[in-house]
C-alpha cells in the first residue's frame, strides 16, 4: 500500500466515547507494520488510498541468466569499450482470486 494509506489506517481509532486507542493495536506493540497478522509493505508507486492483499503463491516468476557482452570495436576511434548486459524476467498471476484490493475513503 502507499505510505499515505498506511498512515490513514494507523489513524483509525476504536469506537466509543472518550476512547483514543488505535484500531491496529496498542501503542507499544504496533512498531512492526502488520495488518491482520500480515506484513505491510509500503511503496510510493501504489496510488493513495489503495491497498492490496497478495498471496505470494498466486504469482509465479521466472528469471534467466545475466548475459554480458563487450566490444572494443564499437568505439574504435577512442579509448572506450562498449558493454551490454541483458537479463530476462517474467511474471504472471496464476490465481487472481487470491489477490484482494481495498480502498480507504478520505
Amino acid at each position: 500500500m502507499s505510505p499515505t494509506t498506511w498512515a490513514a489506517l494507523r489513524r483509525l481509532k476504536v469506537g466509543g466515547q472518550g476512547v483514543n486507542e488505535s484500531l491496529l493495536g496498542a501503542g507499544t506493540t504496533d512498531a512492526a507494520p502488520m495488518l491482520l497478522s500480515l506484513p505491510v509493505l509500503t511503496n510510493i508507486a501504489v496510488p493513495a488510498g489503495v491497498g492490496f492483499v497478495v498471496d505470494r503463491n498466486a504469482i509465479v516468476s521466472a528469471v534467466g541468466p545475466v548475459r554480458v557482452a563487450n566490444s572494443e570495436h564499437e568505439f574504435f576511434s577512442s579509448d572506450s569499450v562498449a558493454v551490454r548486459a541483458t537479463w530476462r524476467i517474467g511474471h504472471a498471476v496464476v490465481r487472481p482470486e487470491r489477490i484482494g484490493k481495498f480502498t480507504i475513503a478520505a
